[in-house]
């Protein structure tokens, strides 16, 4: 089992919504693309791809990054010629690309206020 520190780290998320009936492929690439950066790139700790089950999810896909840092997303990730390739073999694939960072401002118990148990 991995265990992160969730605290220390940069996440990279968000929706691709690709045009019609080319979800599959953009998941094939996307697929592709996070083994390769997975061994690839030490400071990109995971990669999450995740399409809608029930069918509702359309052409959507959505995607979850975890960086040791935020300058590792900016500096070796974003930059990176795993990264622009894909960019390059999927951007006419897309309809929309909605995507944000963020960084932990606590997690359970460590957030002032949190819920404790019964």
């Amino acid at each position: 089992m991995v265990h992160f520190l969730f605290h220390k780290m940069f996440y990279w998320g968000g929706i691709y919504t690709t045009l019609p009936g080319k979800r599959d492929e953009v998941l094939a690439a996307l697929t592709q693309f996070s083994q390769i950066i997975e061994r690839t790139e030490e400071e990109t700790r995971g990669y999450l791809i995740f399409k809608v089950i029930d069918g509702l999810g359309g052409d959507r896909i959505w995607l979850w990054e975890t960086f040791n840092s935020e300058n590792a997303y900016k500096e070796i990730h974003a930059k990176s010629k795993h990264a622009n390739h894909l960019k390059d073999k999927i951007g006419h694939l897309l309809k929309d690309r909605s995507m944000s960072g963020y960084h932990t401002v606590g997690k359970g118990s460590e957030i002032e206020g949190s819920i404790q148990p019964y």
